[in-house]
């Protein structure tokens, strides 16, 4: 109980550089361009890991199609 605050802190923390990490995967992953077929397949991968949401691979989808 009394280092409730610095357990919450820690969380907080971890949540940031996880979900840092999860931007510079898919930063880096979407950057390397080897064709369509290619991106979709990484999107696909990305989105079976739980990296990406639905919501992101239609997105990014949408984006590597236009």
């Amino acid at each position: 109980i009394v280092h409730g605050n610095d357990m919450q802190e820690r969380a907080m923390k971890q949540a940031a550089a996880q979900a840092k990490m999860q931007h510079d995967y898919i930063q880096e992953a979407a950057g390397t361009s080897g064709g369509s077929a290619d991106e979709l397949a990484k999107l696909a991968d990305l989105k079976d890991k739980g990296v990406l949401t639905d919501e992101e691979f239609a997105a990014q989808k949408a984006k590597l199609l236009a």
